[in-house]
């Protein structure tokens, strides 16, 4: 900064701000003197540029000075844009719209646009037609189909195909590093991980593991977000994961419900990444581990996978609150096991087929593979051996009667392996067949 402009004392409070060492108040008049002394130097009014200004919201809320960072950014914001004589035009950008703090209370004729909206649909990323001429640009012309796999799918308003820049301009920038995960949105990380991984979480897990195996979830999508109903209400978890970037929604069904999904390769591999985080951390299940069980899994070394899934279940499944819906935590449980299989095999739940729903059923992408369907019961906790094997028996033999295999054979799969799995208690029991 030119100080031949500033006064002696803004001088000083210029360099205070800029070492730190201000007081609240000169950091919530800060900006708004700025455009001052821009104006008084160039004679022009100033373009203010806010860009994610609720970073600082996510992060108080997840480490306890919330209050303290809606009062300072209310002030902030006040200040700068609103009666403002050295400002041209304001733009503020950032995920949520955190309008219930009334942070914006002090500014009136506020243009809202959100991932929902229409106008600038296309302004959220780059267009398929910036993309090609982008990879034609850098004579990557032959990689576009991966890159169309991993970076595209967002859906913003009504324009669908949009691609991540951020992932994109990295791709093109470590071209010889490969395909990978390139964007993660730091400052609401910590509070999705901490959702997910939380021990009372299963049905979000269960959701979770839906939006991972391909599927689509539909949820209420709220536009105004308060934090302290953060983990009261869990649309506000799914608001946050949307405008995040983490899904989009891809129709809109009525009263704020909409359709979900994973946009693409790159965040499905995030997904995973917690998921395996999650395993690893809380329930000391290493990757490793469940590297080896699916392994053994699908090269017909069933012994050896039904050692690792018992000593799986013995060592981690203490964590889980089985009084409710056992049978459906058992399945949650073992779907987000399976997770990591999910580049070679697209792993279904709860389907027909045949003449009933299978519980679980994992179709190889490589039809050469076999096929795998998974019948799981739960029993009580004081079965005797004899009602343990019946059960497996019966399990097996529901397989087969009710034809669950039906639509691994529309898909030409020749080879299957049908597997029991009765939980007693919470001690698990295995027996299979292959056909």
């Amino acid at each position: 900064m030119n100080e031949g402009i500033l006064e002696e004392g803004e001088v000083k409070q210029f360099k205070q701000i800029s070492l730190g060492e201000a007081t609240p108040a000169m950091y919530e008049a800060g900006v708004r003197q700025l455009t001052q002394y821009l104006h008084r130097h160039s004679g022009k009014e100033t373009l203010v540029l806010l860009d994610e200004y609720d970073a600082a919201i996510h992060a108080g809320f997840y480490h306890g000075f919330y209050d303290e960072i809606i009062a300072l950014m209310k002030s902030i914001l006040g200040n700068t844009f609103k009666d403002n004589p050295y400002l041209y035009k304001g733009v503020i950008t950032g995920i949520l719209r955190v309008s219930k703090e009334s942070i914006f209370s002090d500014m009136k004729n506020l243009g809202i646009f959100t991932v929902l909206s229409n106008d600038f649909a296309d302004k959220f990323g780059f267009t398929e037609e910036e993309v090609k001429e982008l990879m034609t640009f850098s004579e990557m012309e032959e990689d576009f189909p991966l890159v169309k796999q991993w970076y595209n799918g967002y859906k913003m308003g009504s324009v669908n195909g949009i691609y991540n820049p951020w992932s994109i301009v990295n791709y093109i920038a470590r071209r010889s590093e490969g395909f990978k995960s390139y964007w993660g949105n730091t400052s609401s990380d910590d509070i999705i991980r901490s959702s997910i991984t939380a021990k009372e979480n299963t049905k979000l897990r269960s959701s979770i593991e839906k939006l991972i195996k391909g599927e689509t979830i539909e949820r209420v999508l709220n536009e105004n977000i308060t934090f302290p109903e953060f983990y009261a209400n869990t649309d506000v978890f799914w608001s946050l994961i949307t405008f995040s970037g983490y899904l989009t929604p891809t129709e809109s069904l009525n009263f704020d419900r909409y359709k979900l999904r994973i946009p693409n390769y790159e965040i499905r591999l995030l997904f995973r990444k917690i998921i395996t985080s999650w395993l690893g951390k809380d329930l000391k299940i290493y990757q490793s581990t469940l590297l080896r069980m699916t392994r053994a899994l699908t090269e017909k070394r069933f012994t050896e996978f039904e050692e690792s899934f018992q000593k799986i279940m013995g060592d981690t499944f203490s964590y889980f609150d089985t009084h409710t819906e056992p049978e459906r935590v058992f399945q949650a449980y073992v779907l987000g096991l399976l997770a990591m299989m999910s580049d070679d095999y697209v792993i279904k739940s709860n389907r027909e087929s045949g003449r009933g729903r299978y519980d679980i059923l994992l179709l190889p992408k490589d039809k050469s593979r076999y096929g795998i369907i998974m019948e799981l019961k739960q029993i009580e906790k004081e079965a005797t051996d004899a009602q343990i094997n019946a059960s497996l028996e019966a399990a097996l033999s529901q397989i087969q009667s009710n034809k669950y295999y039906c639509e691994l054979e529309a898909q030409d799969i020749q080879e299957r392996l049908e597997i029991a799995i009765i939980f007693v208690g919470k001690e698990a029991h295995l027996r299979h067949q292959f056909s």
